[in-house]
Formats: structure tokens, sequence, C-alpha cells
């Protein structure tokens, strides 16, 4: 039997599919300890209008962190979802980009979508990567809404590597499993067959257990069940209640536990997750997770009003006009402004791409919280902050600092004043873009919640630069007028 863990993939419904160095370096920690088989990491996708995180693209330049860190023994995969797929030779460049940092890929099916499909699973495997596959909306196929003998006269089965079964909705009862899954093994016999259950009926454990009962060996799981709406079997219980089945159990299992404890009580501050009475109802309705999970996130519905809605007076989805795609002009001068929102942190790899592939100046860090974020990573910096507060930081040779009032008492700082603003490190930035004459300036960390003055100092700032022919580009999901990019899309 073999533990297949897919936390960063599924919490990303909550993260973006943002993490910081910092997890991904405790996840794979984690997963070493838990001697953990295979993990899906996340997406690789083409780009999108919205903001998304490094894991709904993953570029290389993140999948080598994975590479160097986790045991040789653990398998990586990546996600892709069919119906997305809508140019086979540009997403087979993206997949073959990467091929050397991946075990294999994972496609999401819907049945009912599965045109090119097969020809796509032999391009895969010509790059000699594994084709794992999971068939979306089991309770379907124990309906009898959709048939395996569709799926296995649309595909060649021996190019897979596992077959699994996702529970999508979280509607099925452990007897509806071991039925489910004896029709999956008649019909595929000679596979491997895997189990994706959701927790919205809290029997994602007795569930998991059904199925490898019934002959699945392979058995999908999240660290804490995070993962969209109800969650996921907790890794956790595959490790503990399972070992019965796969021995997993070692020296390092308690470390790997509690470790994974600390990391989910960070997530739990930020994120929630779970199974509640709206997700349990809408299980029984035979409602989609997301559909719950954006009611439940709007966190001023009571849980009847979330259920009324999604059952009796769901908004139909509004037609969205289409968005203008970000240009930008790579051999111009540019920096990086970065405020100290710390949702979405700014890692090193972001930084090193735009040195690489941008004529990048520096970063220029406003406010003391942005200092004590970012004071560490390796690149020419701009401190604007007031003076008092720059003598908390050491002096570094590849930072200049300019100080706001109070002024330092201690050392000879640029001293500089706001003639705009109450004291907003953002027009000390302006001016300093608008002397250097630089022609695009990257946001990072402005999200637009703060203050209503604040906001519009801010707002007022970036006009004045956009006067000026400057280019601004948030890397981070912003309320400001300001173009919107994320730079995992674009990097190989």
């Amino acid at each position: 039997m073999k533990l297949l863990d897919c936390t960063l993939r599924d919490a990303g419904y909550y993260s973006n599919w943002h993490y910081s160095d910092s997890d991904i370096q405790q996840y794979c920690e984690i997963i070493n300890d838990l001697k953990i088989d295979i993990i899906e990491i996340g997406y690789r996708n083409p780009p999108s209008e919205a903001f998304r995180g490094s894991l709904y693209y993953c570029p290389s330049i993140v999948l080598k962190k994975f590479d160097q860190i986790l045991d040789k023994s653990v398998e990586k995969y990546l996600m892709i979802d069919f119906k997305a797929v809508t140019n086979h030779d540009e997403n087979i460049k993206r997949i073959q980009s990467v091929k050397n940092y991946i075990d294999g890929i994972r496609f999401a099916v819907d049945a009912d979508q599965t045109k090119g499909l097969n020809n796509f699973i032999k391009s895969v495997t010509e790059l000699d990567l594994k084709v794992s596959i999971n068939l979306m909306y089991g309770h379907k196929y124990l309906s009898g809404d959709l048939s395996f003998d569709d799926i296995k006269n649309k595909i060649d089965i021996k190019n897979i590597e596992i077959l699994s079964v996702v529970d999508s909705y979280g509607c099925l009862l452990p007897d509806d499993v071991v039925k489910l899954m004896k029709k999956t093994s008649e019909c595929f016999p000679n596979t491997l067959l895997g189990y994706h259950g959701h927790n919205n009926l809290n029997l994602a454990l007795s569930n998991s257990i059904a199925a490898i009962e019934s002959g699945v060996e392979v058995v999908d799981s999240t660290l804490g069940g995070l993962g969209r709406g109800a969650g996921n079997l907790r890794t956790e219980d595959s490790i503990l209640a399972l070992n019965h089945y796969h021995k997993k159990m070692c020296d390092s299992t308690i470390k790997g536990l509690c470790s994974s404890h600390e990391l989910m009580n960070k997530f739990k501050k930020i994120y929630i997750w779970g199974p509640e009475i709206p997700y349990a109802i809408a299980a029984m309705k035979k409602i989609p997770q997301q559909v719950v999970m954006d009611l439940m996130n709007l966190k001023r519905l009571s849980y009847l009003e979330v259920i009324d809605t999604y059952i009796n007076r769901l908004p139909k989805p509004s037609t969205k006009p289409e968005k203008k795609k970000v240009e930008i002009e790579h051999t111009k001068a540019s920096c990086m402004v970065v405020a100290g929102h710390d949702e979405i942190l700014l890692t090193q790899d972001i930084i090193d791409y735009l040195l690489k592939s941008q004529n990048f100046k520096n970063i220029i860090l406003c406010g003391k919280h942005a200092v004590e974020l970012y004071k560490n990573l390796n690149v020419e910096k701009i401190l604007i902050l007031p003076g008092t507060e720059a003598e908390l930081f050491e002096e570094q040779d590849n930072q200049t600092v300019f100080q706001l009032q109070p002024y330092s008492k201690i050392n000879n700082y640029n001293s500089t004043d706001t003639k705009r603003t109450l004291n907003n490190p953002l027009e000390i930035a302006a001016e300093y873009i608008l002397e250097k004459n630089i022609n695009t300036v990257f946001v990072y960390g402005f999200s637009g919640d703060n203050t209503e003055s604040l906001t519009n100092e801010t707002e007022n700032e970036f006009a004045l630069l956009k006067e000026n022919n400057i280019q601004i580009i948030s890397l981070t999901p912003t309320s400001y007028n300001i173009d919107k990019y994320s730079l995992y899309s674009e990097m190989v």
C-alpha cells in the first residue's frame, strides 16, 4: 500500500497556491519523517488572469526546492485539470520544461470531457514520465450516470500508473465505497487503484479503510485534512490508523506528526476548513464543495443562510469582461516597491528571476515591517522608514536608508520629508523612482486593505507614477487600480 499526500495542491484553494520557503521546507521534512510514498506538489497550469501563487504553475525554479529537500524515494507528481487543456503542444512544452524535477503527471478527468486525453497521455509518457488519473465524480459511476467502460474505451489503460476514484462531493458512505471500488476493479483488473475522499460527512477515514479493504493500494490525504471545503482524510490518520496496512510507523514518525501539528496550527489561524453542517448538507444534495466554500468564506452568513442560498437562491454566474494581458517590457529599468503585508511573502526565487530576466535594480522596502520581513533577501535594498526605527537594523553594504521623521540622532541617514502625504514611505519611493528614470515598478504586498486615508494616499502615489508613463504591476492581489500579474506564470 502507498500513501499519497496532496496537501500543497489541495490547500491551494485557501492559500491561492502560495507558500513561503519555510512552509515548503517544513512540509518536505514532514513528508520525509512520515515516509510518505508520493506527493502531489501542485498544478502545472497555463497563465491565469487572476493572481495565483507559485504552486499553481510549478516552474522549475520552485520545483528545485523540493528536489533538494525530499528523500529520493518520494515520488513527485504535478496535477493537470484536463478540462482546462486547450492547446496540446503548449501544455506538453510546459511539462517538458520541468520533467527533470518530477516523476509524473496526474490528470483530473471528467468523463464527459475526454477529447484528446489519450493523445495527451501518450505524449506525457514519451517524456519518460508516469501518468496517473483521478476520475472525478465517483458517485456518478456508482449510480450509473457515468460508465467505467466509457473511460476504458477512451484511454490506453496500460499507460496509466494509478487510477484513483474521487468522491468529489464527499457524499459516499463506506458501503458505497465498497461497491464503487468493486466496479472499478472489475473494469480495470490489472491497474493499481487509488481513492481520494472528502470529509463532508466526517467519513474520510472510514471510507478510506473501506477502499483499502476493497483492494485500493494508494490512498490520498492531506496534513490536518487541509483541503477545499470540508477537507480530506488527514495524513496523520493515514499514518496512525492505517498502519496495520502500510507498516510505515518508525523512529521519525512522532517527530513528523508533531511538526505537522505545528504547521497546521499556523494555517488554522488563517484558514477555516473541516466538516461542518453546510458541507454535510451539500454532500447529500450533490452540491460542489467550492460553491459552499465561497459562501462560508463570506463570513457574514449564518449556516442556515449558507444552506438556503446554495439550495434555493444560488446566483447565476455573471459573464466577466475579457481582461487585457499584461505585457512587461523586460529591457527597461525596473525595481520593486514592497510593503509589510505578510499574507503572501516575497521569496528569493522571485528576486532571482527578476535579476535574471529583467533590467532589475533593487527593492524599496517601505516601513519597519517590510524591513523586518525581507532584510535577509540577497538584493540591493532601499529602506524608507523613520530614522529612530532604522536604528534597529544593522547597516549593510548593499542597502541605502532614507529616513523619515523622527530623524535618527545616532546615524547620518539620508534625511527626507514628505509633502503630499502623512509620512507615507511610498511618496519617497515614488520620488526616487522618478529621479532614477525607472520605467517599470513591481509592487508587492499593497493589498489596499489599509485605513481609507492611507489607501487614498497610496492610490494617489500610484496615479502620479502612471501619469509619468511608469508601468506599475502588482505581483500580489490588490484592490488598487493597477495591473496585476503573477511572475510564476511565465517562469519555465
